[in-house]
């Protein structure tokens, strides 16, 4: 890969293999059809001597790696605000082959598109690194402006996905398509998403050769009493047949704390470490996920403090695994009214941060996993399927671009049987199919509403309710500002080498969005006073629209049981669920009440306590910092499935300890 000043030598740290000589420095680039190919048959080459070794039958799959830290996104130490990549010949070559074909060949399509007289398919180069990240309208890509931006992000990224395409299928054929085939993928979540080589993701999720994608929990926020966030999609993952096979670093409290605590959340103590690893737990168990450990340092698990006969955490891991095998025997399928909407389409309309990322990533972290239901989180074509699931509440995080198709599906198969469909900030903002592209009346056809935009100085996205919305958004306290993000982060406390809790302050954007329709205004900004969420009702469902990045949970709450979704809790807390098992991971102490779907016996797993029988309705007083997980069925069969577990795994470490004594012997 080479720089926009033409070098291969900015990249810091140990990705610069400082030791090598100056010609070997750098990487190669993930547009190099020479790399792919070497590559490829390398992979093939590794694959088919794995498979004539005495070894052989132990294997199950093969986990391709590469770039970045072996997550397959592209180098990232370097200075961004001076430097860019990627300016290589292989870069180049595939830059100029996409816009011949993009642009029909016809130059003058490509300088209008570009609005540059002098852009030329054989001399175009990507753009540098003040294109990239200020935008020409607002906060978004500007496409009568911006359009070299946008067409360099797609062609950086399909580089990434073809190679992982090539790279795939040359294992799969290998193996002769008999063992499973993935990748660390769908980083979504992330501030430098078009820069890391993620945001085309279609192929990929769509092709026979992968089997699973792979990735450790969000690192930001995923300390005691936080959610510790899946990176991707977990319901379109699953539709398109695939597995998440989550990489667990969580940190225990044996970790000591370094200066970014909400990065990376080691617990204070050994209590709420395990709170954390059993939440991990939960949230896998509940999506229908799976994970390993991973100890990235040394004395993350196996170390015994005072007052434990022997290690906290490996005890814990033994228990997990004797549950999880024992929840393989029950119905663990998505059990919520609520579905989230992701278009990767529209990752492309503006730099990730501050709006899209703040969507699809600090509001999902934060908020989504408070409702008191699960969220079962899509891309836009999964769910506008024919054969998708059908909820009762979309919250419509950045679909900023529709086309005419996507608008037309979306009025079809969601705005029915009186769904309710919450719009976040500037939906359909964006539609390909017309001229010209960004236009707030393409965000008026999808509302049945006008939008206004209004730029310059950042503004505050703060807002309060109208006596409309205080009769709207039942129980929700009226007097109260809300749209900024506003729950506290674990930060550093230098005067006590601990942790403690510090609150963000107000939320602002150079770009801010309101409504100047005659539809029901439900709140205003507190800044100026325009109408900042609009609700319009239709016979066939209702359109809400949010003019923020966040909507606070406790406000989706009401929204949800207006909507009429099975809330388990009420508390604001992050609950996970499915058809045979709840969970939750609690801030606070306290009782807390859960309604179930269907009458089924409580078991809290991990102590074995029963809190019900044939009930629909429990309660549980747990601390703060805690994780409870419920198995909700039959407890005679839950009992049964236990002691099923505990034989096989007594078994498989019977069998372990006879080969380990051969092996000595031998």
């Amino acid at each position: 890969m080479a720089f926009n000043d033409g070098d291969t030598r900015h990249f810091e740290k140990w990705y610069a293999m400082k030791d090598r000589p100056l010609e070997e420095r750098g990487y190669p680039s993930f547009a190099s059809e020479v790399w792919r190919q070497q590559t490829a048959q390398a992979l093939h080459h590794y694959v088919t001597h794995v498979r004539q070794t005495e070894y052989a039958k132990n294997v199950i799959g093969y986990f391709v790696c590469g770039g970045g830290t072996e997550e397959w996104y592209y180098w990232g130490d370097y200075d961004h605000n001076k430097y860019c990549v990627d300016f290589s010949k292989p870069m180049l070559r595939a830059f100029r082959e996409y816009l011949r074909a993009m642009y029909g060949g016809d130059v003058a399509k490509l300088r209008a598109a570009w609005n540059d007289p002098k852009a030329d398919f054989g001399t175009a180069l990507p753009p540098g690194p003040d294109a990239r990240r200020t935008p020409s309208a607002g906060v978004f890509y500007d496409p009568a402006r911006d359009q070299r931006v946008r067409d360099y992000y797609y062609v950086h990224n399909k580089a990434m996905e073809d190679s992982l395409l090539v790279f795939s299928r040359a294992v799969k054929q290998a193996c002769n398509r008999e063992q499973l085939v993935g990748m660390f993928h769908g980083y979504l979540q992330n501030h430098w998403l078009l820069e890391g080589g993620q945001a085309t993701l279609k192929e990929l999720l769509a092709s026979p050769d992968v089997d699973f994608w792979s990735a450790p929990p969000q690192y930001n926020r995923r300390g005691q009493g936080e959610h510790g966030c899946i990176r991707f999609l977990m319901a379109s993952l699953k539709k398109h047949g695939k597995l998440w096979i989550s990489e667990s670093d969580i940190r225990t409290s044996f970790v000591e704390a370094d200066n970014y605590p909400a990065f990376h959340g080691p617990p204070p103590d050994v209590p709420e470490a395990l709170a954390c690893l059993k939440r991990e737990f939960a949230h896998q168990l509940c999506e229908g996920g799976n994970g390993w450990w991973f100890q990235m340092g040394k004395d993350w698990y196996d170390v015994v403090p005072e007052g434990y006969k022997e290690p906290p955490v490996l005890a814990l891991f033994q228990q997990i695994q004797q549950l999880g095998e024992a929840a393989m025997g029950f119905d663990r399928t998505s059990d919520t009214d609520i579905a989230a909407v992701v278009d990767l389409d529209s990752l492309f309309t503006g730099p990730p941060w501050p709006v899209t990322s703040s969507l699809i990533d600090t509001f999902k972290v934060q908020e989504l996993c408070r409702l008191g239901a699960p969220v079962d989180h899509y891309e836009l074509d999964d769910i506008l399927a024919p054969d998708a699931k059908r909820y009762k509440l979309y919250l419509m995080l950045n679909c900023f671009s529709l086309t005419n198709e996507e608008r037309r599906l979306i009025d079809e198969r969601l705005r029915r049987d009186g769904a309710v469909l919450v719009w976040m900030y500037a939906p359909g903002l964006f539609n390909p199919d017309q001229q010209p592209e960004l236009s707030e009346s393409h965000a008026q056809d999808l509302l049945g509403f006008p939008l206004a935009a209004e730029t310059g100085e950042p503004k505050t996205l703060n807002m309060k309710l109208t006596e409309a919305g205080a009769a709207y958004f039942t129980g929700f306290d009226a007097s109260r500002a809300f749209g900024s993000f506003e729950r506290p982060e674990w930060v550093l406390d230098k005067d006590t080498g601990g942790v403690k809790q510090q609150f963000p302050g107000d939320t602002t954007l150079p770009e801010r969005f309101y409504s100047t329709g005659a539809a029901e205004t439900l709140a205003r900004f507190v800044e100026g006073g325009q109408p900042a969420i609009v609700r319009c009702e239709s016979p066939k469902a209702t359109d809400l629209w949010i003019g923020s990045v966040m909507a606070p949970a406790d406000l989706l709450r009401t929204v949800a049981r207006r909507a009429g979704c099975h809330q388990f809790c009420d508390a604001d807390e992050i609950v996970y669920a499915n058809k045979s098992f709840l969970a939750i991971h609690t801030r606070e102490p306290g009782a807390r009440t859960f309604n179930l779907r269907r009458r089924a016996d409580v078991i809290e797993v991990f102590s074995g306590d029963a809190l019900g029988e044939g009930v629909t309705q429990f309660s549980d007083t747990i601390g703060a910092y805690r994780t409870r997980v419920y198995f909700l069925g039959n407890r005679a069969k839950w009992e049964e499935e236990r002691r099923r577990a505990a034989a096989l795994l007594e078994r498989f470490q019977e069998e372990l300890r006879r080969l380990r004594e051969e092996r000595s012997a031998g």
